[in-house]
């Protein structure tokens, strides 16, 4: 089982759309998106939040973007911060892979790849938000080790949830 983290460029495009598509029950949870709401520019706007960096310019140097490479193919996408917030503190804003790959241990593979790069930038901890209707997502990283430290309100846009913050010590 081949499996590798690349850096995302303008070029992936179409590829972060497929995943999109094909991981709606994630956009489902966490959005509260229907399919009868999802239009061509939702899903275009979605792609370029993943290409894009952070919303608040320059305040994170320290971000990447990466495609989870499994033989051959882009099926995920990560995004994380380097110093999130403080010093040796990374901050991962977005694990995703598409709903035919899950539960295959490639989301444990590639955490165990990022928790390597991670180490290499002197990061002490990993921070993790998780939309509390996200089950799922909320009993993989416990899995792993992650442990929740506090539940936030979270407002986007018309869209109110609570936000378990997890953390572990890498």
């Amino acid at each position: 089982m081949a499996i590798a983290l690349i850096k995302l460029q303008d070029s992936n495009f179409n590829e972060i759309k497929h995943i999109i598509l094909n991981s709606l029950d994630y956009y489902e949870v966490v959005e509260n998106i229907c399919l009868k709401e999802l239009t061509d520019e939702y899903l275009d706007s979605k792609v370029k939040d993943i290409l894009n960096e952070f919303s608040e310019k320059d305040k994170y140097k320290n971000e990447y973007r990466l495609g989870i490479l499994y033989e051959g193919k882009i099926i995920g996408v990560v995004k994380y911060l380097i110093d999130f917030l403080k010093p040796n503190q990374a901050m991962i804003g977005l694990f995703l892979i598409e709903k035919k790959y899950r539960n295959k241990n490639i989301g444990k593979s590639i955490f165990n790849k990022i928790v390597y790069l991670m180490k290499v930038e002197n990061q002490k901890y990993i921070r993790i938000g998780v939309d509390q209707k996200n089950i799922k997502g909320l009993k993989f990283w416990k899995n792993i080790g992650f442990k929740i430290i506090d539940t936030k309100d979270f407002n986007y846009g018309k869209y109110s949830t609570k936000i378990n913050i997890l953390k572990i010590y890498i």
